[in-house]
């Protein structure tokens, strides 16, 4: 995990064991940017994600998106932070 300010971090591609993980480290909730079948090596399908987020106890919100952020999944993640 890479810690961007002190109440938000970002992280490359997850597998479920890191959002146990991350859960373990204190995160409360996962911001899922990755849509589904971006990549062939991708290791979690979005709700393959919810469900490991949801067993670990982490709030999940899904705000996927493919090349640069749109004003659109910033102003969501926003929202999902606050």
């Amino acid at each position: 995990f890479i810690r961007v300010t002190p109440d938000f971090s970002v992280a490359p591609q997850l597998q479920a064991q890191d959002i146990a993980r991350a859960a373990a480290a204190g995160f409360k909730t996962l911001v899922c940017n990755r849509p589904d079948h971006e990549s062939p090596d991708q290791a979690l399908t979005m709700a393959e994600a919810e469900a490991a987020a949801a067993a670990a106890g982490l709030a999940f919100r899904a705000i996927p998106f493919a090349g640069p952020p749109p004003a659109a999944a910033v102003a969501a993640t926003q929202g999902a932070l606050e």
